[in-house]
């Protein structure tokens, strides 16, 4: 019985510690960047390359040439492609939030969690 109660108790101190470090992650705030599209381009390798002319808030310390790369390989990678498009062709706002400060995409720049489009 004393061992049961022990793994138990185990079990619980490490979900409370996994939970500590959820919170401690979602604590770092969010980047992002509001403007016009300076540029847009597809890479090979299903990548896709956007400069915004505004200064990044926040900007993930991988970020080295503040811009954002998404995969195009996505459904929401085209439609961020598609939006971004859109945008750039009409001249209109777009506001581009990151939450993970990830550059798994391109080792340079960050990945993108969602793009607004201001019509």
């Amino acid at each position: 019985m004393f061992k049961f109660i022990s793994v138990c108790t185990s079990l619980l101190l490490l979900l409370l510690l996994q939970a500590s470090n959820i919170e401690a992650n979602s604590e770092v705030p969010p980047s992002y960047q509001m403007g016009k599209v300076i540029y847009l381009f597809a890479h090979e390798g299903d990548v896709a390359m956007v400069h915004i002319d505004s200064e990044f808030v926040n900007k993930a310390s991988c970020n080295t040439v503040n811009e954002w790369a998404f995969s195009l390989s996505t459904e929401a990678g085209k439609a961020m492609y598609a939006a971004l498009l859109s945008a750039a062709s009409q001249n209109l706002d777009v506001l581009i939030v990151g939450y993970s400060h990830d550059c798994s995409v391109w080792g340079d720049r960050e990945k993108p969690a969602y793009v607004r489009v201001s019509y």
